[in-house]
């Protein structure tokens, strides 16, 4: 692993087919400046809760040298504070004065309330005692947390979809459309683990003005009724759905992504810690691998039913027949079984060989 990440540091970088040799330090939005701050940082949520705060402990979430220290009681922040910085001295290393600040998420602070990290904004809000958070003793909070799409990153993806709409003025609505999609489907997927409904709807109604915009100047002669039928059709429910004739071509809107809540990783867990069961079950639980999947992922513990060793993360995983279906198997759970992919290819080889070496058998019989 250090091999990798000495050689990594000294490769270079390629812009514009241009090289230009890593002399010192690491280029500016390099891939490995969150693999550097993880090694450096490690350690630092120990760090914190070794503070002194009661039953309540302090805690630390970290991405990269992002972080955010959370606790009920301010002067525990402010001890965890100090402890940080100590850790971070013993590396030449400090607190950005201009990033770092004291907030509350349930009260106003300077004007503000709650805070924004990785383009989530975390607060919360006074509530009745019908949608009340409570506490692990089933006690009501009078408040509930909610995590959203902070309005700052809703901004800047709707500008990007704006600036999108009005370079490709010129272009076919199928092309449109293509260049529009990944870039909706993407910003959707990053926030479709928060309670991002509301954005998802106030971003397509932006879309939708900027879209009219993008039809009206496309042909100003023409009437509105005319426009909407060229380019809004009729699909399902939907009478205003911006997609070329008999929907050949649709428009993903952001509200389509339905909303998926994440399980956190144990915060001692890692892919090379050796607890293979723990990657497995949890693998078991990702959204894509529900359904027939995820159930045999869990009959089978696990495991590859060819190879019998544990699946992982980045492991292809399919879904094969115990008996063909060309010689009458069906697609019961009991006839299926899940296999890696290079596995199930093995399977299949091992059985034409199989079968060639009976009608060969037949073929010199006969």
């Amino acid at each position: 692993m250090r091999k990798r990440i000495k050689g990594w540091l000294e490769a270079g970088v390629v812009d514009n087919d241009t090289f230009t040799p890593t002399e010192a330090r690491t280029p500016q939005g390099g891939v490995i400046s969150p693999l550097l701050a993880n090694i450096a940082l490690h350690g630092m949520e120990e760090a914190c809760q070794s503070v002194k705060a009661g039953k309540e402990k302090p805690v630390l979430v970290r991405y990269a040298d992002d972080f955010v220290i959370l606790h009920s009681r301010k002067e525990v922040v402010e001890q965890c504070t100090e402890k940080v910085k100590e850790f971070l001295s013993n590396m030449g290393l400090g607190l950005s004065e201009k990033k770092t600040r004291m907030t509350h998420t349930l009260q106003a602070v300077d004007g503000n309330t709650g805070f924004t990290f990785l383009g989530y904004n975390v607060r919360q809000y006074p509530v009745g005692k019908y949608h009340t958070g409570k506490n692990p003793h089933g006690i009501p909070l009078g408040y509930k947390t909610l995590i959203k799409p902070s309005k700052e990153a809703a901004k800047r993806h709707m500008d990007e979809i704006g600036k999108t709409i009005r370079k490709y003025a010129n272009v076919s609505q199928e092309a449109l459309i293509a260049e529009l999609n990944p870039k909706i489907r993407g910003w959707a997927n990053y926030y479709k683990n928060s309670v991002a409904k509301g954005s998802y709807s106030a971003c397509d109604r932006r879309m939708w003005t900027q879209l009219w915009r993008w039809s009206v100047r496309r042909h100003p002669s023409k009437s509105r009724h005319w426009i909407k039928n060229k380019y809004w059709q009729k699909d399902g429910n939907r009478n205003w759905a911006f997609n070329t004739p008999k929907n050949e071509h649709k428009l993903r809107l952001h509200s389509m992504e339905p909303i998926q809540r994440h399980v956190k990783i144990q915060g001692n867990r890692s892919p090379y810690d050796g607890d293979i069961r723990y990657w497995s079950r949890r693998l078991s639980q990702h959204p894509m691998l529900k359904g027939k999947l995820g159930k045999l992922l869990e009959k089978q513990e696990g495991k590859c039913r060819w190879c019998t060793l544990y699946f992982w993360g980045s492991d292809v995983v399919e879904i094969d027949h115990y008996i063909p279906k060309a010689l009458g198997g069906g697609d019961e759970m009991s006839n299926l079984m899940a296999l890696h992919r290079h596995c199930h290819d093995e399977r299949h080889s091992k059985r034409l060989e199989v079968i060639e070496k009976l009608a060969k058998l037949q073929s010199d019989t006969n």
